[in-house]
C-alpha cells in the first residue's frame, strides 16, 4: 500500500474515531489512541480534524441539560391540558366520525415495528453518507447530461456550493 493511500486510510479511521468518541482522546480505546497519535502529530489535516471535533465538543458541552423535574412538569402540563380539552362541556361540539376500518392484519406489531424503525434509521444514515461522501457527483453529472442540463454546476441547485457570505453567517 502506498504511503499516500495509507495516510488517507488513517485519516478516515481518525474521522471515524472522532465521530464516535469525540476529540477527548481519553475516551478512545487505548490501541486507537496509540495508533492515531503519530498521525495527529505529523499530518496537518489530522490536527485540523481534531481541532474541529474539539470545537464541536465545546459547543455540545454548552448546550443546557433538561432536568428530570422539568420534563415531568411538562408531561403533567400536557396531560392536564388534554384532560381539560376532553371535558363533557367541550365535547358537545365534537362531530363523531365513523370508526376507521381495521386492517385484516395489524400493521407493524412487535418486532416488525422495531425492524421498520431500524430500516428507516439505516436509510437516513445511508442518505447522509451518500450526500456527504461526494460519490454521487459523477452520477449527478451523468444524469444532468442525460436530461439535457448544461455542465455548469451552478444550475444544479442541490449540487451548488454555498456562497462565502452564507458560510460567514454560520
Amino acid at each position: 500500500m502506498s504511503n499516500q493511500a495509507e495516510t488517507g486510510q488513517r485519516l478516515q479511521e481518525l474521522n471515524r474515531l472522532l465521530e464516535i468518541y469525540g476529540a477527548d482522546r481519553s475516551r478512545w480505546p487505548a490501541a486507537d489512541r496509540m495508533r492515531m497519535s503519530s498521525v495527529i502529530a505529523i499530518d496537518p489535516r489530522a490536527k485540523a480534524a481534531l481541532a474541529e471535533a474539539a470545537a464541536l465538543d465545546r459547543l455540545l458541552d454548552m448546550a443546557p441539560l433538561v432536568s428530570i423535574d422539568r420534563e415531568r412538569a411538562l408531561a403533567q402540563a400536557i396531560l392536564a391540558a388534554a384532560a381539560a380539552n376532553s371535558s363533557p362541556a367541550q365535547t358537545s361540539n365534537v362531530v363523531a366520525l365513523p370508526a376507521a376500518r381495521k386492517p385484516a392484519v395489524p400493521f407493524l406489531r412487535g418486532q416488525a415495528r422495531h425492524a421498520a424503525g431500524a430500516l428507516l434509521a439505516a436509510s437516513l444514515v445511508l442518505g447522509i453518507f451518500a450526500g456527504t461522501s461526494g460519490q454521487l457527483s459523477s452520477t449527478v453529472d451523468y444524469v444532468a447530461e442525460a436530461v439535457g442540463l448544461s455542465d455548469d454546476e451552478s444550475e444544479l441547485a442541490f449540487y451548488a456550493e454555498p456562497s462565502a457570505s452564507a458560510e460567514e453567517s454560520l
